[in-house]
């Protein structure tokens, strides 16, 4: 996993010494802020999720992965990756894959300790994807 992506996030902070330091939620200073979505209901937005740093750390691992970027077609054409379950929409299946890779389970992490309320409290990833869209 990218070191970047192991640190602590933006929505959070360490406090007190050795073996009394903690994590917690940093909602003092407005860095990470969960905000229900004013029209859509169970949407959530959290600003500032990951820094523009973890982006680009997230953004090489992906680009090193394999095998790598591949051709979908779900909603149109565009290169992408997925991990966890896979899901066969033709089939009305859905099939557990290989685990979550560490970088992504690093995120999920995150999401569990954003600040209260959040709906993400208990979430536990079972499924990822990425897409590149890349005009021709």
């Amino acid at each position: 996993a990218p070191a970047s992506l192991q640190a602590l996030g933006p929505c959070q902070r360490s406090v007190g010494r050795g073996s009394e330091s903690a994590v917690v939620n940093a909602a003092a200073g407005g860095r990470c802020e969960v905000r229900a979505h004013a029209v859509l209901r169970g949407l959530f937005l959290v600003h500032d999720f990951v820094t523009e740093e973890e982006e680009a750390a997230l953004l090489q691992w992906m680009d090193g992965q394999q095998p790598g970027w591949r051709l979908r077609h779900f909603n149109g054409p565009a290169l992408g990756m997925r991990w966890g379950a896979t899901t066969d929409l033709r089939r009305r299946s859905v099939t557990l894959g290989a685990p979550m890779p560490p970088p992504l389970l690093a995120l999920t992490a995150r999401m569990r300790t954003l600040p209260v309320p959040s709906p993400l409290a208990g979430f536990e990833a079972n499924e990822a994807n990425a897409l590149r869209y890349v005009r021709a």
